[in-house]
């Protein structure tokens, strides 16, 4: 069973993303900041990161930028979750080669594709 580490600040959002990928038979880790996701990132290596990119205190932006310059993590695959499509921090997040970006208002659609093609 793939573990999956979510990194989501809002309750509802990350409850909601917790039950559906728990309902797919994924084991699921979570944290409400970048900081607090890092730290599990190094200590669980999940397989899959799901990350938003507006955080407090790391954004989802640094968060991935420590993962690929971490040795132990840079392999770890990570989905970005954007409200929109903030072209600036997607041209920006493109540099750090995150595995994919999902649209919160389209992640439904979308995730089951993201997840496949990352654990792969």
């Amino acid at each position: 069973m793939a573990t999956i580490l979510v990194i989501e600040e809002n309750a509802d959002f990350r409850a909601s993303l917790i039950d559906w990928l728990t309902l797919k038979n994924f084991s699921v880790l979570w944290a409400t900041d970048g900081v607090a996701g890092l730290r599990l990132v190094e200590q669980r290596q999940p397989d899959l990161v799901l990350c938003n990119l507006k955080l407090h205190k790391i954004d989802g932006l640094n968060v991935l930028r420590a993962i690929r310059y971490n040795p132990l993590t840079s392999q770890t695959p990570v989905l970005l979750i954007g409200s929109s499509n903030p072209y600036e921090l997607y041209e920006q997040s493109q540099q750090l080669q995150p595995n994919g970006y999902l649209e919160i208002a389209k992640i439904w659609s979308q995730l089951v594709y993201a997840i496949k093609t990352c654990l792969s």
